[in-house]
């Protein structure tokens, strides 16, 4: 399995709807509370790298070690993809011939990704369920291209069942036609 595939699989983010008319619908991403939460995460994530960093200092026996390594290591993984977040850039564009998706991780050239109309399946909504500690959990709601080959392809996530239903809905109007 190659641990970059992400970088060549359209993002699942919160667009904005640049704009829309009969012929097109421009959605672009991620949003600034998408970019916002991704900086965020960032911090913490260099926080938690610099904290295993600086265990590093205490004078523990080479097995012992291990831990703090994997920790830094690990909190600049994260630091660097949750970065990289704040400054991707995505787009779909939805006409009646199809959408297409385009996407760019920087400094990657950007990645496109097509799906004429008559290949679109369904727009189906999928729900998750996220952050399962105690009772305290979240639902979000994905809008997911479903390919008639079956291929599925996530599209954009949402808070709410009623704004997924809402992008669905406008997707389906342009294409449907």
């Amino acid at each position: 399995m190659n641990p970059l595939a992400f970088l060549e699989t359209p993002p699942i983010t919160s667009y904005e709807v640049i704009s829309q008319n009969k012929q097109h619908l421009r959605l672009e991403g991620p949003t600034a509370g998408a970019r916002m939460t991704s900086g965020a995460a960032s911090a913490f994530s260099g926080v938690f790298a610099a904290v295993g960093l600086a265990m590093l200092r205490n004078p523990l026996p080479l097995p012992m070690r291990i831990v703090p390594i994997a920790f830094g290591a690990f909190g600049a993984g994260m630091a660097a993809l949750e970065a990289s977040k704040t400054v991707m850039s995505c787009a779909i564009d939805v006409k009646p011939k199809g959408i297409t998706l385009t996407w760019r991780w920087r400094p990657l050239p950007e990645r496109t990704l097509e799906v004429p109309a008559k290949e679109i399946e369904e727009l189906e909504l999928v729900s998750h369920e996220v952050g399962k500690r105690s009772e305290v959990t979240a639902i979000i709601y994905q809008l997911t291209l479903v390919k008639k080959d079956g291929t599925a392809i996530p599209l954009e996530s949402f808070g709410t069942k009623a704004q997924a239903n809402l992008r669905k809905r406008a997707i389906e109007a342009m294409v449907r036609k």
